[in-house]
């Protein structure tokens, strides 16, 4: 018995669609690039969100170049769902870190608290609230005086502690696959955390960029460098 074209592409298509679906619920649907940049001079605070009952995050001027330079403030009142400075995104900032080569991510940071803050980033797996993940091992100390600094945190193994039941490995969670992470978070937590400290006080965050480690032809030139000042040594 013989079939026609027709009837086997009937029964193929719908195995075709459910092969296709799978694999969009697999993996998220942005991917990372280098350079990728958040600097919110549209005005808006894009998919940037602290969830719940907690007040959304701002978009204000006054930024590190001056009054015109748009920023995103986040708040916290210390209790409850709005106890906490921490945001995350579920679409822009989760794909895949490894193949474009990011290895870091840099930020501009203002502290409009009384106090200090401990600022890290964070990886979940999932976004239930005990999804498990990855938190910057030790924090960038912001003080409160004023100012904007740039901070780059390292998404390193060295640099990230594992905080529960990891599936896969860190390279699974910044590859972007089955396993990758589906939050990226930026928050205040005294310790490593997925979900930050409760205190009273307002985060200044502009410049959120991804960027690479040194390029080949950096590292050329550093070994070209130390070589050079090892032979004018070995001459003296």
């Amino acid at each position: 018995m013989t079939h026609s074209g027709k009837s086997s592409c009937t029964v193929l298509n719908p195995l075709i669609a459910a092969a296709i679906a799978c694999a969009c619920m697999a993996a998220p649907a942005h991917a990372i690039t280098l350079g990728q940049l958040d600097d919110f001079q549209d005005t808006m605070t894009g998919d940037w969100d602290n969830g719940g009952a907690a007040p959304g995050p701002e978009n204000l001027g006054g930024g590190p170049l001056g009054a015109a330079d748009r920023f995103m403030r986040i708040n916290a009142d210390g209790s409850g769902a709005g106890g906490k400075l921490t945001i995350f995104s579920r679409e822009r900032w989760i794909g895949d870190y490894i193949t474009p080569g990011v290895t870091a991510i840099e930020m501009d940071l203002r502290n409009f608290s009384s106090q200090s803050l401990s600022i890290r980033i964070a990886m979940k797996q999932s976004t239930s609230i005990a999804g498990a993940g990855y938190s910057s091992t030790v924090a960038y100390v912001l003080p409160n005086d004023g100012r904007w600094h740039r901070a780059t945190f390292s998404l390193s193994s060295s640099a990230l502690t594992r905080l529960g039941t990891i599936q896969g490995t860190l390279t699974d969670v910044l590859s972007g696959g089955e396993n990758g992470a589906r939050e990226f978070r930026i928050l205040h937590s005294n310790n490593p955390s997925l979900s930050g400290s409760s205190i009273t006080g307002q985060l200044g965050i502009d410049n959120i960029r991804a960027v690479p480690g040194p390029s080949a032809a950096t590292l050329m030139a550093l070994v070209g460098i130390i070589a050079c000042r090892r032979h004018r040594r070995a001459l003296v």
